[in-house]
């Protein structure tokens, strides 16, 4: 694309080849990419709604088969309906105490601390199943090569960020210091929550196809992997931290006199 923007068009006055073409890539080229992607990955959610009810279905059906049946199918038994229950609703609770943590420091009122806390949340576990689902179909079916993950963080910022715009409208946000900044942040944390669960359920999704090949107990897989997400929870983000008051990052550093290094 970039080669057909630059024959077709004109540098500016006293622009080089080289800044034009950047500008069609920044201005054009990168622009029908990011949306090119978003529509594979929408396109993508909604071919795998098939997969995804049936999937339902098996769940309920496998939650009124007795133990007795489950015992003689060690291959075929998950964790039950029951269990499941019990993880998502703790991992919610989790994930309000984060966004309210994260909201919170702004200093709004609680009514639209509240809201914003809900809203991202109640975004974030909606768009994650639907995500998950299609990460997972296409990382069991080929490999989370495969795996619209860029697709996926596209689609995510561009649902977040117009939710995230009309509360900070309704709410005034914009008015306040630094109100464009919070929304951003508010849009990109949203985002990043979608993203990991996508990028977990990849994971567990490879796991689990390798224990089936090998014969392993879905079950148990499923035990561990929860284990692993809640271990590397504890371990991941204060390793980041001590990188990032080390060395900082590019663009954030902690310290004002970091910046000469």
């Amino acid at each position: 694309m970039i080669p057909y923007f630059t024959i077709t068009g004109a540098p500016a006055d006293g622009q080089t080849m080289q800044e034009f073409a950047q500008m069609c890539y920044t201005g054009k080229v990168r622009l029908i990419g990011a949306g090119a992607m978003g529509v594979a990955a929408i396109w993508t959610l909604i071919k795998l709604s098939r997969p995804v009810i049936d999937g339902i279905k098996e769940a309920i059906q496998s939650a009124r088969t007795t133990n007795a049946n489950q015992a003689g199918q060690r291959t075929d038994t998950d964790m039950s309906i029951r269990s499941i229950l019990i993880v998502f609703l703790v991992m919610f609770a989790g994930l309000l105490g984060i966004f309210y943590l994260f909201v919170s420091v702004e200093g709004l009122p609680v009514e639209q601390t509240l809201t914003f806390t809900l809203a991202g949340v109640l975004l974030a576990v909606i768009m994650g199943f639907l995500i998950a689902a299609a990460c997972t179909y296409m990382a069991g079916l080929v490999g989370t090569s495969s795996s619209p993950i860029s697709g996926i963080g596209i689609l995510g910022i561009i649902i977040s960020s117009p939710v995230m715009m009309a509360l900070c409208k309704s709410f005034g946000i914009f008015d306040l210091e630094g109100g464009t900044k919070f929304a951003t942040a508010a849009a990109i944390f949203t985002t990043s929550i979608i993203l990991a669960i996508a990028c977990v359920s990849n994971d567990n999704m490879q796991d689990l196809k390798t224990g089936y090949l090998v014969g392993a107990t879905p079950k148990n897989q499923q035990i561990a992997l929860l284990l692993g997400c809640i271990v590397g929870s504890l371990v991941i983000a204060p390793v980041l931290n001590l990188l990032y008051q080390a060395y900082g990052f590019s663009g954030a550093l902690p310290r004002p006199d970091m910046k000469s290094r």
